[in-house]
């Protein structure tokens, strides 16, 4: 038979909701820690931590994938019991993090910072790597645009809310947001490994790989899957022009605002930059892609930053560091990311698992 089975044809409705609670989520941890470290510290200290942060980031994450290859392999439901204990860690996180957000010490405050950048960045890869794991790659094309949706959905509602709690709540209630939002995730998560697809089997091997294997077997991946090759490179250039711009818009805001101002300035921002996301996730990214190819459409990014950058220049600083902050973020999550994705659901589960530490590792070299 040819038809499509009605698997192939529902509304993923849970994987819509992981999407919408785990990227959310990842949002308020985000808003709300760059607001506490941009309000308390200097710029100087905020350039450093730019380096710091990708430090973290690649050991957080590393680990994460060598626990994954080893406890969990290609079985996805060990790596779903996995990512749900995760999440529930990253709930525990969240509480803590509010409870100590209003110290009036700088170095609980850095600390509080740091522990945001080990779990929360976790979750869309964890949502990202469940999902897939219920899809055949045909079934990619139609179904991962839905998911991109639900998951700007949940940065635009809950930078909303950031925009409007900050202010009248304080910054350590999108903490307690960020809680709530993972709570239901961790039985959605739990009922889609159970329904996942098997991995295609490989040759038997009783071996599971060490922490050093799996960084070797990064750079394999790097060397010789094409897909992996290309979307690690356009990573690693999409991170040096990210962090560039996110300094510049952060020193602008320090600048004019006081720390629940800049809460609020950031939902704000997360509202307009992930409409523009939806929009073009929905109406551009796909007609791009066919009209001029993967390889173009991924250095679309590049050329509409640069472009912003020339703009920026008359404008005020605040507005035309925020221009070209928009134009990057749009770029990067409406563009580049829905493309990258698409490259790597054919990969199994344990490659794309590893070529997103790849991206990390990326990250240090900035």
């Amino acid at each position: 038979m040819t038809g499509k089975t009605s698997a192939e044809t529902a509304l993923p409705l849970a994987p819509l909701a992981l999407a919408f609670a785990c990227v959310g989520a990842n949002g308020l941890s985000t808003i709300a820690a760059d607001t506490i470290f941009v309000s308390v510290f200097s710029l100087g200290d905020l350039s450093r931590f730019l380096g710091v942060a990708a430090v973290v980031r690649v050991v957080a994450s590393l680990l994460y994938a060598a626990i994954v290859d080893r406890v969990a392999g290609d079985d996805p439901r060990r790596a779903g019991t996995l990512d749900g204990a995760v999440l529930a860690v990253t709930i525990l996180l969240f509480g803590g993090s509010a409870l100590v957000a209003r110290s009036g010490s700088p170095a609980v405050l850095y600390g509080l910072c740091l522990a945001q950048l080990v779990l929360p960045p976790l979750l869309p890869l964890i949502a990202f790597n469940a999902i897939t794991s219920l899809l055949a790659a045909r079934q990619a094309k139609r179904v991962l645009p839905l998911i991109a949706a639900a998951a700007t959905l949940g940065s635009i509602a809950t930078s909303a809310a950031a925009t409007y709690l900050a202010p009248r709540a304080g910054v350590p209630t999108l903490f307690w947001m960020g809680a709530l939002l993972c709570i239901p995730a961790v039985p959605i998560l739990a009922r889609m490994g159970a329904k996942a697809l098997p991995e295609p089997s490989g040759p038997a091997s009783l071996a599971k790989p060490t922490f050093f294997q799996t960084l070797r077997e990064t750079g394999s991946d790097i060397r010789e899957v094409p897909a992996v090759r290309v979307v690690v490179a356009m990573g690693l250039l999409g991170t040096l022009i990210a962090n560039f711009v996110d300094f510049s818009f952060k020193a602008a805001l320090k600048e004019a605002y006081d720390r629940d101002q800049m809460a609020a300035v950031l939902g704000t921002f997360g509202v307009i930059a992930n409409a523009v996301v939806l929009v073009m996730q929905i109406l551009v990214t796909g007609r791009l892609v066919g009209r001029i190819g993967v390889g173009r459409s991924l250095l679309a990014g590049p050329v509409l930053v640069g472009g912003a950058g020339l703009a920026s220049s008359v404008l005020p600083p605040v507005l035309g560091a925020g221009a070209v902050r928009l134009t990057e973020f749009a770029v990067r999550f409406g563009i580049g990311n829905s493309v990258a994705d698409v490259l790597l659901v054919p990969l199994p589960r344990t490659v794309r698992t590893r070529e997103a530490k790849g991206r990390e590792i990326g990250r240090a070299h900035v």
